[in-house]
């Protein structure tokens, strides 16, 4: 099982090294500083379960890994679209549909922002309170409720994104191919 976990690893490092390799294209700091954030997220994360883990605490964490696992695949994903729609923007022929996929863009940079950051303090708060041993049962179970509650309030603004931004790529898939919705119909 180790080693299966271990080329995970390795796979999951060698794709965020990929994705930073091509977020370089966008020339924005932002998405560089995300794709550099997240990286560090998901070291900590492995990190903290390992040590939940090795001192057999692991199902008292297990709803707020998921959580946190969720948030991470989510701004991962959200990372990748904000190249998807950058390249997109490049290939638009109308100054408006740039402009579109470009304030599209900026939303889901800042959603992603905001995401990543709840992420980085739901590790903090993890790892405090796993770090404090002689934390009662209730306080454990306090600070995992309310990391849950920050936790799935993130994911219901990142769904509501989502949407947002399929129905965009939509328009914008239309803007640079007009052809493609009669071609699939």
């Amino acid at each position: 099982m180790d080693r299966v976990a271990a080329a995970a690893g390795d796979a999951h490092e060698s794709y965020l090294r990929e994705l930073r390799r091509r977020l370089r294209e966008d020339r924005d700091s932002r998405t560089s500083d995300c794709v550099r954030r997240l990286h560090q997220v998901s070291r900590r994360l492995q990190s903290l379960r390992g040590e939940a883990i090795r001192r057999g605490r692991a199902a008292r964490w297990d709803d707020a890994q998921d959580g946190m696992q969720q948030v991470y695949d989510h701004s991962l994903s959200s990372l990748e679209r904000t190249w998807e729609l950058w390249e997109g923007a490049q290939r638009l022929a109308s100054a408006a549909a740039r402009q579109q996929a470009e304030d599209a863009r900026e939303t889901l940079i800042h959603q992603m922002q905001q995401s990543i950051q709840q992420l980085e303090r739901g590790l903090d708060q993890w790892q405090n309170a796993a770090s404090e041993s002689e934390n009662s049962s209730t306080e454990s179970a306090e600070v995992l409720g309310q990391l849950r509650k920050e936790l799935d309030a993130s994911l219901e603004v990142a769904r509501d994104v989502d949407e947002r931004m399929k129905q965009l790529e939509g328009d914008l898939q239309r803007k640079i191919d007009p052809l493609a919705g009669e071609r699939e119909g």
